[in-house]
């Protein structure tokens, strides 16, 4: 209780977000026309070039740059039309320019968690007060919205941050890569 016999435990349940609330943002998301065809049943009457169109991100890219160690530095874009371009740099499997496709799923699903885990509004950069650590960048083309970059200096951004880059990684490490000329 505090001073004026309130019971602070009533207070604090009050005080704490609404997880109807949540839920029925996590619906209106994955029920809008862009994300719909990922919780759906069967297959979508529209054609995939319909469905891309919708999705909201016409870009997403996860660029590591290194540190005075053996980190990687690399950097993989995708984009909402298939194309994926990766460039490996140093300490990374594959060194030089590739080219490949991702599933319109594996993107839509990473558009869908940049919205639901609110990266739009996340600061711009995250850096740890120490030195020789590497940076991770994760920038998306959002219409509307702009272009979006995050620098994570450390890493030590928020766990969303950490969710969508390993999402990225995850993503990146299922596609068929070719390498190019370039």
């Amino acid at each position: 209780m505090n001073k004026d016999g309130v019971p602070l435990l009533a207070l604090l349940v009050a005080c704490q977000p609404s997880t109807q609330a949540a839920a029925t943002a996590d619906t209106t998301l994955s029920q809008s026309p862009a994300y719909r065809f990922l919780s759906e049943r069967g297959v979508s009457s529209d054609s995939n070039e319909v469905i891309r169109a919708r999705l909201p991100y016409d870009s997403i890219s996860l660029k590591r740059d290194p540190c005075f160690g053996t980190c990687p530095q690399d950097e993989a874009t995708l984009y909402r039309d298939s194309r994926a371009r990766y460039v490996g740099i140093r300490f990374v499997d594959n060194i030089g320019t590739y080219q490949g496709h991702v599933s319109l799923q594996d993107y839509a699903r990473l558009c869908y968690m940049l919205d639901r885990l609110g990266y739009m509004t996340l600061p711009d950069s995250f850096a740890a007060p120490y030195t020789d650590q590497p940076t991770l960048t994760l920038t998306a083309h959002r219409t509307p919205g702009g272009l979006k970059s995050v620098r994570d200096y450390g890493p030590i951004g928020p766990v969303e941050l950490w969710s969508l880059r390993e999402l990225m990684i995850a993503v990146t490490g299922k596609i068929q890569w070719e390498k190019t000329s370039e």
